[in-house]
């Protein structure tokens, strides 16, 4: 059984002046669950700490969109609202409160968008979408007894496809490089028949512009890009692992029951110590994400939060 595809997920972000970097992902159709749930993910970092990391789980039918202006939601509690750029956030459960604004901080532009396979079967994709790259944003979150106001440089995009990306992709780099003024996306996505993909995105105050076929060398310690607007370089300290998230998709065809299974045991496996083991053993996929700074091509000071995926 192959259920992994008709997904689609909304990625935010805010990195505060003070050192904290706040992660927000709305799975309404996760990419790696055969279960007909939706999956709400919230981390909070500190530098190089794991504040902590929230998730939790709602039926898919919950959820609902609307448009002019959009909405996404769930009950009164749960939504995402988005009209005349600006972006509002509210996600609720029994232990975790979110509230979260973005701002645009550049010029209206149309929302950069591509393609991230290659060469796609007929009727597959996986697509990406940014609808705000840079924006100012401020944030309220609440976990058990604790509560953080956050401040700084937000960012959301959205991704859907139709493939199982576990079948399609051997991977993929994903890093946004920020400066004073500006933040820098380059991607690597990986294919394993049909190629990779390399994209650039630059954005600021005067807008955003994405080259879907652009150059993109290096590694982690000094990566390079050309596109269409320019070319750059970072040169970054030694990155520092933030996160190591292992679980489990099916690369081959089996029954529903059978992966349905798997997923569940890798999932109550992950949560309790003593069987990290056999997490370890029963999980074929990693995610890892990362925080480093450094400096461009021109010797200013460079923030990068970027993440690996490893199908």
């Amino acid at each position: 059984m192959d259920c992994y595809s008709g997904f689609h997920w909304y990625y935010f972000d805010l990195h505060d002046t003070g050192g904290y970097d706040l992660i927000c992902t709305i799975h309404p159709r996760p990419f790696n669950s055969c279960f007909e749930i939706a999956i709400i993910d919230i981390y909070l970092y500190q530098r190089d700490t794991v504040v902590f990391h929230h998730f939790f789980v709602m039926p898919q039918k919950d959820w609902r969109t609307k448009r002019s202006p959009f909405r996404l939601y769930a009950g009164e509690e749960n939504r995402v609202v988005k009209e005349n750029g600006n972006i509002l956030v509210e996600l609720k459960d029994e232990r975790c409160r979110l509230h979260l604004e973005l701002v645009p901080a550049g010029a209206s532009t149309a929302h950069p968008e591509c393609a991230l396979l290659a060469d796609p079967e007929p009727g597959h994709h996986f697509n990406w979408k940014v609808f705000e790259p840079y924006c100012n944003g401020r944030a309220e979150v609440t976990f058990d007894d604790r509560s953080w106001k956050l401040s700084g440089r937000g960012y959301h995009d959205f991704n859907s496809g139709t493939v199982n990306l576990k079948k399609e992709l051997t991977g993929w780099f994903w890093g946004k490089f920020y400066t004073a003024d500006s933040v820098t996306v380059l991607g690597v996505i990986e294919g394993r028949s049909s190629g990779v993909s390399r994209l650039v995105l630059q954005a600021g105050e005067k807008g955003a512009c994405l080259d879907d076929k652009a150059v993109v060398e290096g590694d982690k310690s000094e990566l390079s890009f050309r596109s269409k607007t320019g070319s750059g370089r970072f040169t970054m300290e030694a990155p520092v692992l933030l996160d190591e998230i292992r679980f489990f998709m099916a690369s081959v065809t089996l029954p529903g029951f059978v992966v349905k299974m798997i997923e569940m045991a890798v999932h109550l496996c992950g949560r309790l110590t003593v069987l990290r083991p056999i997490h370890k053993w029963l999980s074929n996929a990693r995610y890892c994400r990362y925080r480093a700074t450094g400096r461009d091509e021109k010797d200013r000071p460079v923030f990068c939060f970027f993440e690996e995926m490893y199908f």
